[in-house]
């Protein structure tokens, strides 16, 4: 598997979260998966870096946030890790 592959399989299942077809215990075992399975490589380190940070902030909110808090602390993180996901997912020379 690839990291763009990795990449995809993460923006699916963080889709997937979004649309309530999947758990956030499900969202977190994905982004713990992707860091250790991800080739550390210049064009994706910034985002294996920003998958590890989420990873930590949904870590975070699984001990420090209750109730009805939790959807959009978890909106929030996604929300911001997304862009860098995209970005990484670009060929060279991609806009």
């Amino acid at each position: 598997m690839t990291n763009l592959d990795l990449l995809r399989e993460t923006t699916a299942v963080m889709d997937a979260y979004s649309g309530g077809r999947t758990s956030f215990d499900e969202l977190q075992a994905k982004f713990q998966s992707v860091m250790s399975l991800m080739e550390r490589r210049p064009e994706t380190t910034l985002a294996a870096e920003a998958i590890a940070a989420a990873e930590a902030d949904l870590e975070y909110i699984r001990f420090m946030v209750f109730g009805d808090d939790v959807p959009g602390a978890v909106a929030e993180v996604l929300d911001r890790l997304r862009p860098q996901l995209e970005d990484a997912g670009r060929s060279p020379g991609e806009p």
